[in-house]
């Protein structure tokens, strides 16, 4: 299923939260969407969303707080009730992520 109208409001609200949460640049944000898999939570098919954080460094209460709530009513919008959304928060060493033929450890 192809859904555009998610993809560029994700890019919108990447947008906003980077600059609220002072994140940085864009070409460090990676976003991926799989929106053809079936989830069933709780026993029910209702619209749902399951999602991985990965972050070097910025992944705390406050932070973490805060996309929540920004996916949250990004896909309230959407009709995924926030009480059927689930995001793990990780905090990447930086020797463990690769970028540009490197790991940002050097």
């Amino acid at each position: 299923m192809n859904v555009p109208w998610l993809r560029k409001a994700n890019r919108k609200a990447n947008r906003k939260a980077r600059k609220a949460e002072k994140i940085q640049a864009e070409e460090y944000v990676a976003v991926s969407i799989s929106d053809s898999d079936s989830v069933i939570w709780g026993g029910s098919p209702c619209a749902c969303a399951v999602g991985c954080f990965y972050c070097i460094g910025q992944v705390n209460l406050e932070n973490n707080g805060a996309i929540q709530r920004g996916v949250s009513l990004l896909l309230e919008g959407h009709g995924v009730n926030p009480n059927r959304i689930y995001i793990n928060y990780f905090d990447v060493e930086r020797e463990n992520c690769g970028w540009s033929g490197r790991t940002f450890a050097g």
